[in-house]
């Protein structure tokens, strides 16, 4: 029997990934000798927003999780999330890395992971223990020492305001409009890549029109299958 490593997460918009990484990146060189040795950043192509984690999971299960995302879906609009800045992450006297907060205004991502959390336990997945709380996860430390360097130039430190990468604002802002269905695939820990992420399929939002505008007239919601390969420098979501 095949299993398969799942997740469920909203994709970033190409432009807001480059954006995010720059950013990162601009960070992670700011202490001295951080970037390459002490801290990974994650590529630019990996970037996402996690809403449930499901581990080892049998192929032949992956319709029925794909059928249970479209009824979670199935009833909720599209919203406006952004990121607006970085911390570190879990905390900042045990910091493992680096992440980009997101600020779900909209209230879209926790519907979403409400949702989800509701169609998925009774396929046998329990809802997480600890709080949803939306993020990207851009770099990871090697040691304790680099990350708390790297916190001190993450407090003032925003997405819209990092010169060196020359983001606008209007950059770290996305309308959620579909869940995509991952799978994660371990690679050689001497290449120092990571999973491959892999897009499995995916659903839209109701409201959301084709061409992936949300307007006045809706439409069915609809699945959205994809061949997509993505990373990530974790391996885990």
């Amino acid at each position: 029997m095949t299993t398969l490593r799942l997740f469920t997460a909203v994709e970033l918009p190409g432009a807001m990934r480059h954006c995010v990484h720059a950013a990162a990146e601009t960070l992670l060189r700011e202490p001295a000798g951080l970037h390459g040795r002490a801290a990974r950043a994650v590529p630019a192509e990996n970037l996402h927003v996690t809403l449930r984690f499901l581990g080892a999971v049998a192929e032949e299960r992956v319709p029925s999780i794909v059928d249970a995302m479209q009824q979670a879906v199935a009833a909720l609009a599209p919203g406006e999330i952004r990121l607006p800045g970085f911390a570190v992450f879990p905390s900042r006297r045990r910091p493992r890395g680096l992440w980009c907060e997101v600020d779900d205004a909209s209230g879209v991502l926790a519907r979403l992971e409400r949702a989800l959390t509701a169609v998925f336990e009774p396929l046998g997945f329990p809802p997480e223990e600890r709080a949803f709380r939306p993020h990207v996860t851009v770099a990871r430390f090697r040691d304790e020492r680099t990350a708390l360097l790297c916190d001190e130039h993450t407090a003032q430190a925003s997405v819209g305001h990092v010169a060196a990468a020359r983001i606008l604002d209007e950059s770290a802002r996305m309308l959620v409009e579909r869940v995509t269905l991952f799978r994660s695939i371990a690679r050689a820990a001497e290449k120092h890549t990571g999973s491959r992420y892999d897009a499995l399929d995916g659903v839209q939002l109701a409201g959301v029109q084709l061409g992936g505008v949300h307007g006045g007239a809706s439409i069915a919601t609809r699945r959205v299958r994809r061949g997509v390969s993505v990373g990530d420098s974790t391996g885990t979501a």
